[in-house]
This record gives structure tokens, sequence and C-alpha cells, in this order.
């Protein structure tokens, strides 16, 4: 069941590299938080869409005054009928308030998996792709007129680390070729 959640306007709170990847045909979600003694926990929500999330579990937060990290698997996934997957936390505080992290997308195709974090971005984004065996992988960004406005070679890193500092606020579109054919396309929000 969906839900809507209205949230207050507090700050960003210190949840830092929220990500997740695949392992042993579950989905791992972890994340680091910094100074969490108002934070009573955290929801982790997931979504086929991006825009409807379920929450699917729950973690109490350590209320640690130094660096503190947290491990969620989602076990479950695989009966939810998507090949893209969208996550995020919602943070619950003492006074009742919450606010949403940014949210991580996976992408499981074939037996390729895709995670690209943050989105939000506002400085870079992140871009991993497991069990790959194309040749040539880049990825490609277009604003939304269509125009190519970054193109980067993943060449041979499963991993990269993309900056978008230098793209304006906005909505971009990005797409993952994997030897010359699209493999996978999602959406970007620049803050």
């Amino acid at each position: 069941k969906s839900e809507t959640i209205d949230i207050e306007s507090l700050p960003i709170s210190n949840v830092l590299n929220f990500r997740c990847a695949e392992n042993n045909n579950y989905i791992v979600l972890n994340w680091q938080t910094i100074g969490e003694e108002n934070i009573k926990s955290f929801n982790v929500q997931r979504s086929a869409d991006g825009i409807n999330f379920i929450t699917i579990g729950k973690m109490s937060a350590k209320r640690s005054t130094t660096p503190a990290s947290y491990t969620y698997t989602d076990k479950t996934f695989s009966t939810f009928n998507a090949a893209k997957y969208f996550y995020r936390l919602e943070i619950v505080h003492y006074n009742g308030g919450k606010e949403l992290s940014s949210v991580v997308t996976i992408f499981i195709r074939r037996n390729n998996i895709v995670a690209i974090y943050p989105n939000p971005a506002t400085n870079y984004i992140n871009v991993e792709i497991q069990n790959y065996s194309a040749k040539n992988i880049y990825v490609s960004i277009f604003d939304v007129t269509g125009r190519r406005v970054k193109e980067v070679s993943l060449a041979n890193a499963p991993t990269q680390h993309i900056s978008v500092k230098e793209l304006k606020t906005g909505f971009y579109h990005m797409i993952i070729y994997e030897d010359y054919k699209i493999s996978y396309e999602t959406g970007l929000l620049v803050k």
C-alpha cells in the first residue's frame, strides 16, 4: 500500500553515503550518519516508479554523536514486479518531524545490475554496474531539449564517479550504453 507523507520543513539530516547494491540475490542498502542524537528511527522505503513509496523496514537510530553505520537487506525485492527499484530513507525525529533522504536507484536487467546515486545530485553521481560483460560502456546525459551535455566512458571500471557540477539545476535524461546499445535509461535531477 502506498502512502502520502507530510514532511515538515527540517534541515537535511546528516545522512551520508546512502547507497545500494545487489548481493547474493538481495538488495543491500548502506548509509552512515553523523550527529544523530535527535533521530529516532529510519524507515526504509522502496518504489517501482520513483513516486509511490512503501515502507519495507524500520531501523532504530543508535543516537550516536559519532559516525554510525547502518545496513538493511531487502530480501523481498525479487517478488516485487519491477526491473528498476528506487530506495529512500524516511528519517523520523524524536519531536515527531520527518524528512526524506535522497533517492538511490538500482536497475536489474539480465545479469547486469546498475546503481545510480545520489539522485537528486548536486556535485556528482556514482554509477555502479555489476556483472557486466560489455566491452564498451558509456554514460550520456541529455538536457530537456535532447542535447547531449555530458558523456563519460566507464572503460573497465565498474564504478564511475561523475561530476555534474557544470550542469545547471534541472531535469536530465541519462542513458547507459553497452556495446553501443541502450541498456539503461533514467531521469536525473541536478540541484
